[in-house]
């Protein structure tokens, strides 16, 4: 038997075929480009990987150059893998690779450091697999300012007591003296703490300036002013603790001096840096120090009744006290550049107590995170006060110098901020 195909047959099964090949055609192609969009974003996923790899080892190495400014004593040392002598033309840097032990790399982290001198430009960048061949690289930079010390005026972590007749202002120190134009209501007198009391402003004080007390501080209770005092400027509560107080440390490698002692009525004159036991000068005794210097006294810095200790030459210098300081009635700080800057006296969180005794004059900065620091009546004191807590007694007068704020001391402890961060 034979079996015969219409034509009608022929053309469904000619249908069919056509059918088939242009549904195969279209799979194919849909499949060609599902694949080549598998393909490309799985490279974009894989260069965003490196990218984000690479972020992450920048990041990494600004961490590393900002704990070496802030917490590693800033000395970049070869020990530690750095080299240079962070100037811009030869930055302090350090490069680390990254492998798993027997693996292969998985980036390189390169770090510069500048020193600015009060300031620091950290700027790492980062490479995976490898500095060498890299497929993807991040740059990234951070800028630290030093923090300035002094930049409210009159600070405390806890309280702060105005007693009668005492008076804050402000002045210029780059303008000169103060006095006439030169008296100003650019000073704060701020405190970390949040207590009732914690600012007590007393009969006929003058406040020519601000008051600024713990964050969330109710300024009602935490600030109370004598109906006869007055404050010109503002009282409120910071959004933030407004004293820094980072610890003072003790610089290593000063020559040990024993002991200084000014005989009454005698002069003495120290012209370079050290560790000294103990300082004492005599009644209407003199100690001069005529040069850069950072001094050390371990035990305590002791002047007697009308003595002075002057500065002269323009010196600039640090004291660094680790126990007492006094400075008895009518004693003198005779800082003859009259630059509140030249003279800086550090305390450890050993010091508890510096007492300025009945009309001592002072020209300098106090920073004594952990002491009562108490100016006996009468007292002038020019420059910026820190302390644990901060006392003017009756009629004693604080000139803040505004030109502490825009020129940072040397930090103590980490003093830094970080100003800008920023990709490159």
């Amino acid at each position: 038997m034979r079996f015969r195909f219409n034509g009608r047959e022929r053309k469904q099964n000619g249908s069919a075929l056509i059918l088939g090949l242009i549904t195969a055609v279209a799979v194919g192609t849909l499949s060609t480009g599902f694949i080549a969009m598998t393909v490309t974003e799985s490279r974009h996923t894989e260069r965003s990987v490196n990218r984000m790899a690479a972020t992450y080892l920048a990041e990494s190495g600004i961490e590393l150059g900002v704990w070496e400014v802030l917490y590693g004593g800033a000395d970049f040392s070869a020990a530690d893998g750095w080299t240079g002598s962070g100037t811009s033309a030869d930055p302090y840097r350090r490069t680390l690779s990254l492998a798993p032990a027997g693996g292969a790399a998985m980036g390189d982290i390169a770090i510069q450091v500048v020193n600015f001198g009060g300031a620091y430009t950290v700027q790492c960048t980062g490479s995976t697999p490898n500095a060498a061949n890299p497929w993807a690289q991040n740059t990234l930079r951070v800028i630290l300012r030093g923090q300035p010390l002094f930049d409210d005026g009159l600070g405390a972590v806890s309280d702060i007591e105005l007693r009668m007749g005492s008076a804050v202002d402000s002045y210029d120190s780059t303008q000169g003296a103060y006095g006439g134009a030169n008296v100003g209501d650019d000073v704060t007198v701020a405190t970390n703490s949040t207590a009732n009391g914690a600012v007590s402003v007393g009969p006929f004080v003058s406040v020519n300036g601000d008051i600024v007390v713990g964050p969330g501080a109710n300024t009602s209770t935490t600030v109370q002013v004598n109906g006869s005092a007055s404050v010109s400027g503002s009282i409120s509560a910071s959004g933030t603790e407004a004293i820094p107080t980072p610890s003072v440390s003790i610089p290593a490698g000063l020559p040990a001096m024993g002991n200084l002692n000014v005989p009454k009525g005698g002069t003495s004159t120290i012209s370079s840096s050290g560790s000294y036991d103990k300082i004492t000068v005599g009644i209407g005794g003199q100690l001069i120090i005529n040069s850069d210097v950072t001094l050390v006294v371990k035990d305590e810095l002791k002047l007697g009744v009308l003595s002075d200790l002057t500065i002269t030459n323009d010196a600039t210098v640090s004291i660094i006290l680790d126990d007492k300081f006094t400075a008895q009635l009518g004693s003198d700080i005779n800082n003859s550049s009259e630059d509140p800057a030249k003279l800086t006296i550090y305390c450890t969180d050993n010091v508890t107590n510096l007492r300025f005794g009945v009309a001592t004059d002072f020209c300098g900065n106090i920073y004594a995170p952990k002491a009562d620091v108490h100016v006996l009546l009468a007292g002038d004191m020019y420059g910026g006060i820190v302390g644990d807590t901060v006392r003017l007694g009756v009629l004693a007068r604080f000139h803040y110098d505004t030109s502490l704020a825009s020129r940072p001391d040397a930090p103590v402890g980490g003093g830094y901020r970080v100003e800008k961060w920023q990709p490159l």
